[in-house]
């Protein structure tokens, strides 16, 4: 599936999604529990701050004579309402893999599209930080499942076996 929008756009569309990242993440930091889970969840929020000033370091390069704008929103809509929202963090955990995945596919697929060879380089390492950022996502939300039904299993025993 070929992106439809013009490298200028793809600018746009990366730096305001990287700006709700880095939101989300900050949010659910907020939220979750665990000293190591507050501490995975900066690291992401940092590493999106970082995307954000690299993406917008080249398009300074490429486009010096053009106003940056950035669209009403980025590629992870349902993260951000959901963030705003306060909805559960498992849910919220959901949604950023959700994201990361269609962050790494924007950027590999912009990467192929684009124009400068220093483009596709940016947006090729973006892709490949992106799948690491869902894997991250994705061992701290099984984490947190297995905490939840080892407590779940604990609870019964205790109340069922007299423990």
């Amino acid at each position: 599936m070929a992106i439809k929008l013009s490298s200028l756009e793809v600018y746009g569309v990366a730096i305001r999604s990287e700006i709700d990242a880095a939101r989300a993440y900050q949010k659910m930091g907020e939220l979750v529990e665990s000293k190591d889970g507050k501490q995975k969840l900066r690291f992401l929020r940092n590493e999106e701050q970082k995307h954000r000033a690299l993406l917008e370091e080249m398009y300074r390069k490429e486009y010096p004579d053009i106003k940056l704008e950035l669209p009403d929103k980025g590629l992870a809509p349902k993260l951000v309402a959901a963030a705003d929202r306060d909805a559960p963090i498992t849910k919220l955990f959901e949604l950023a893999m959700e994201a990361e995945q269609g962050a790494e596919k924007f950027y590999a697929e912009a990467a192929e599209q684009s124009e400068s060879q220093s483009g596709r380089r940016l947006l090729a390492y973006l892709s490949g930080m992106e799948r690491g950022h869902y894997y991250l996502l994705k061992a701290e939300y099984d984490l947190m499942a297995e905490f939840d039904r080892f407590s779940s299993y604990k609870k019964f025993s205790m109340e069922h076996i007299g423990g």
